[in-house]
């Protein structure tokens, strides 16, 4: 398994990352740690097994969305993205009857293009009733409260996110960041330098906002 070139999602497969896993592990325990930052200067440095590897450790439900994709649009991309995070999501937990129930109900109910078929969910990109990030992670923040857990959101290799619908993005973290208790994020991303000008950038929506960084060795 150390030499399987996909993420790990267990501690015994994850090799030299201690003390990376104990930080990470106190930075997703820490309630007033809203926002984690894990960066890395090459892609394949660990930086995602790390963090899947923490969260399933830890036992912490997360919605994993995966953007190493070239994302130009919200039909380009980010809503086939997020219709496939969610989708995992609901797989993953599906022997949590509870977590599960709750979260299907949540989505089934959110306004405008939401499907839920089974453990199938579909975000319709297009026209004015099409559901809103922010509205997405307020549900996500009403549930959570409701069953008594903290959820975290992954946003892997983050830099891909570019432009006006970076923005956007970014505007519904930083109104979670500000305003819903019972979510974090973890972005992770492997271009420093873009990913430093996400939260450094006087006009990012995210500049200001207070985070934990961790750097894994690779």
């Amino acid at each position: 398994m150390l030499f399987d070139t996909r993420p790990k999602v267990r501690r015994a497969d994850l090799f030299d990352f201690e003390e990376e896993f104990g930080r990470l592990s106190g930075f997703v325990g820490d309630s007033l740690t809203r926002l984690i930052v894990v960066r890395g200067g090459l892609r394949r440095t660990g930086k995602t097994s790390l963090i899947l590897t923490t969260l399933n450790e830890l036992g912490v439900p997360y919605v994993f969305v995966d953007v190493r994709e070239v994302i130009r649009s919200r039909r380009g991309g980010l809503y086939e993205v997020l219709s496939r995070a969610l989708s995992e999501f609901l797989r993953r937990y599906s022997p949590y009857k509870a977590l599960l129930s709750s979260f299907i109900k949540m989505l089934s109910g959110v306004r405008g293009g939401v499907r839920v078929h089974g453990f199938e969910v579909s975000l319709n990109w297009g026209g004015k009733d099409r559901p809103l990030l922010t509205e997405l992670f307020r549900e996500f923040d009403e549930v959570s409260a409701g069953v008594g857990v903290r959820l975290v959101i992954v946003i892997d290799e983050a830099q891909r996110l570019g432009g006006s619908l970076g923005v956007e993005v970014w505007s519904a973290v930083a109104h979670a960041y500000d305003f819903l208790g019972n979510i974090k994020f973890i972005i992770s991303g492997s271009e420093m330098g873009v990913l430093n000008s996400i939260f450094s950038n006087p006009e990012s929506p995210l500049f200001g906002r207070a985070y934990a960084r961790l750097l894994p060795r690779g």
